[in-house]
């Protein structure tokens, strides 16, 4: 009944500030997902990303090839938007596919996928000693006929109540779960890996199963692969140990001797049950590879594996300058605080003092078969953090995966300084995580980029209540604007239509400029520029003088250019009234 209450509430609070404000994180959340299947399933005009764009034809070679598979977002969107189309076209109803639905659904789809996660990090917090005999005892044979292990390192029932705060406070999880980003995604396959992994009876169905997950997530994000790689690796000494205990098991039946151990087994044996155990993976992985393929090159229309091409192109510091480069520490000393707060500084503090102290456990107890959950945590964040910390460009988002282990061993931490009485310590932490969630859930899931989508629903709006004229809209220092929102089928400047143009960063003057091109007002055409408030565009002299505030949108915050006062935490919409005279 607790994790009814638990998941209700965890839903309903990201549902809530995943419709309003519906703030915006990233241009990628749309552009990798609902902008490309917008145009694809409804036909709509939207702005395709060179990553989802073909260069079949480019016989100059100037454009990259594609880098994006189409299967991940079309599950995560594409799914809605064949629904929504289904039903606008089954009932005769226009508003199924509203730019209101367009946006929210893919969210909803998201919010409930992501329930995964909750699960298997609820479910192996709340393990413990209970579930390690309980999954030996239920645990198929696989090739080598050894039985799974579960794991050992401090779960408990009270980890389980630390994880679900962590996890309900989370504004990591709170902010990125309903969202289609690619990240969210990667987040999804390391969480279902670890519950497949930990949960489930070691055989061949496990491994299979894993190299499913391995091939999903890489094509989601090739940088999956690092992610993965520790559990690899404990998928493998475990199977190992289940086949040397096996043997032992074996070799007492048949009275030959009750000392056989890890040092008496034949290294051929071990190692041809370590290349069965390698081939099953491999054989899942292959055929969830070949389907990806096989979609991704009929939609592009020529052959594509897209995680490689990605880590070509990843692989040239030129394409990463384009993106923006940064040093190398970033990741450590930015990103992980400003993803996880206090929770980073506890992983960080948990490595160090086993490092420090020599308890570098292995990830696998040879005599238990046993997983050491902490100690794969610990691997799997090391192994995240280091090999993306590696390449030059690191945005927060890249780590956002890394919530799954640091959760888990955030909480067996914490679980246990409750027993050794160390409340003094255990509640001001518990305290400074949810002060820090709060303040940078306010920052991006309601402040930032919050008016920019509200304010496409509103042009929206326009076009329906007025389809006799075309519209045209300048977004001047906000985030890249979708157009899968306004539903445009026709050309720039057809009636009903209303044309994006995003002009970025670019200073005041090249507004103007923009605006003077226009020498007349037409009745037919309507012009509107959309900015923040900060901007101050009704204290300039030009533009003041053409242009007229027509509504606004609050809360709002744009990066690019930041308020001098809680005023201007505002997104205002003008309408061009009068010719702007550019001297």
């Amino acid at each position: 009944m607790q994790n009814v209450k638990y998941y209700f509430c965890v839903v309903a609070l990201r549902l809530l500030l995943a419709i309003w404000p519906p703030s915006y994180i990233h241009p990628d959340e749309f552009f990798q997902s609902q902008e490309v299947l917008a145009g694809s399933i409804l036909r709509t005009r939207v702005l395709i990303p060179w990553e989802f764009e073909s260069n079949v034809g480019d016989h100059s070679n100037s454009k990259p090839p594609p880098s994006r598979t189409i299967v991940t977002p079309g599950l995560t969107s594409g799914t809605s938007f064949v629904l929504l189309s289904f039903l606008s076209q089954l009932f005769h109803a226009p508003m199924f596919v509203s730019g209101t639905m367009l946006l929210y659904m893919p969210r909803i789809f998201m919010a409930t996928v992501t329930l995964l996660v909750d699960f298997v990090i609820l479910s192996i917090s709340s393990g413990g000693e209970d579930w390690t005999s309980s999954s030996q005892e239920q645990s198929g044979r696989d090739r080598s006929g050894g039985r799974s292990g579960g794991s050992s390192g401090g779960s408990s029932g009270g980890s389980t109540m630390i994880a679900k705060y962590l996890l309900g406070t989370s504004w990591v999880a709170i902010s990125f779960f309903p969202r289609p980003f690619s990240n969210t995604c990667e987040l999804v396959a390391l969480a279902c890996s670890f519950g497949v992994l930990l949960k489930s009876p070691a055989g061949r169905s496990r491994s299979r199963m894993l190299g499913i997950l391995l091939a999903a997530g890489t094509f989601t994000r090739f940088t999956f692969i690092v992610f993965f790689l520790p559990l690899g690796v404990a998928l493998l000494l475990q199977q190992d140990a289940l086949f040397v205990r096996e043997l032992n098991r074996r070799t007492k039946d048949s009275s030959i001797s009750i000392s056989v151990t890890v040092q008496h087994v034949s290294i051929d044996a071990r190692v041809r049950a370590t290349i069965n155990v390698l081939l099953d993976g491999a054989l899942g992985a292959l055929i969830t590879s070949l389907c990806f393929i096989a979609v991704d090159s009929l939609y592009f229309g020529q052959f594509t594996i897209t995680p490689l091409n990605n880590a070509l192109y990843n692989m040239d510091v030129s394409n990463l300058s384009e993106h923006g480069l940064h040093p190398r520490w970033l990741h450590f000393i930015v990103n992980m605080p400003l993803l996880f707060g206090p929770m980073a500084m506890l992983t960080y503090g948990i490595a160090a003092s086993k490092m420090w102290s020599v308890e570098w456990d292995t990830v696998v107890n040879a005599n238990a078969c046993s997983i050491n959950v902490d100690m794969l945590c610990l691997w799997c964040i090391l192994s995240g953090l280091g090999f993306l910390s590696i390449a030059p460009h690191q945005e927060a988002r890249f780590l956002v995966p890394l919530l799954v282990p640091v959760i888990l061993v955030c909480s067996s931490c914490l679980s246990r300084g409750v027993h050794y009485q160390t409340k003094g310590v255990y509640r001001p932490v518990m305290m400074l995580v949810l002060i820090f969630n709060v303040l940078l859930l306010l920052l991006f899931g309601v402040f930032h980029q919050g008016g920019l989508l509200r304010s496409l629903l509103y042009l929206e709006k326009l076009k329906i209540s007025n389809p006799s004229r075309s519209y045209e809209a300048y977004y001047f220092k906000t985030h890249m604007p979708p157009r899968f929102l306004l539903s445009n089928h026709g050309l720039p400047g057809d009636l009903g239509d209303c044309n994006i143009v995003d002009l970025k960063s670019t200073n005041v003057e090249g507004l103007r400029r923009q605006l003077a091109e226009r020498t007349s007002v037409s009745a037919e055409l309507l012009t509107l520029v959309i900015a923040p408030k900060s901007v101050r565009l009704e204290s300039d002299l030009t533009l003041s003088r053409c242009l007229h505030l027509k509504t606004m949108f609050w809360p709002h915050l744009s990066t690019e250019d930041l308020p001098q006062s809680f005023s201007e935490l505002e997104l205002q919409v003008f309408e061009q009234t009068a010719p702007c005279i550019y001297k």
